[in-house]
């Protein structure tokens, strides 16, 4: 056996199949909140908060949550039918993380979540 196959072999991970994730959020799509996507490590690694509540706290006070974000599901859009509101926020993410604006963020956000679903680092509610 050569040593790429032996090492290979020896690091072979039972990854969980990102379609079956998938199918879980069809049949419930409050499974996975803000907070499964926004954990501490993934902010602190992207942006200036160590967490949600952190960034929630300081957004600009023209927008307002009156839920723990956390706790969201993440089909509730934080898109704001204010092109002001939606300005605001796209701007405090800019200015305060590695993204370009909000969208950004959630696409990355959810990637990154995927990614520790299969793993196994994440269990989703079901």
């Amino acid at each position: 056996m050569s040593d790429d196959n032996r090492l290979s072999a020896e690091f072979s991970l039972d990854l969980r199949d990102p379609e079956e994730l998938m199918d879980i959020l069809q049949e419930d799509p409050y499974a996975v909140t803000f907070g499964d996507i926004f954990d501490s490590d993934y902010l602190a690694e992207k942006s200036e908060y160590s967490s949600l509540n952190q960034f929630v706290n300081d957004l600009p006070p023209e927008i307002e949550f009156d839920v723990e974000l956390a706790e969201v599901p993440m089909v509730a859009s934080l898109s704001s039918d204010d092109p002001t509101e939606q300005e605001l926020l796209d701007k405090h993410v800019a200015n305060n993380t590695s993204f370009e604006d909000w969208k950004d963020m959630k696409e990355d956000g959810m990637k990154q979540m995927m990614s520790k679903w299969a793993s196994g680092r994440l269990e989703v509610n079901q």
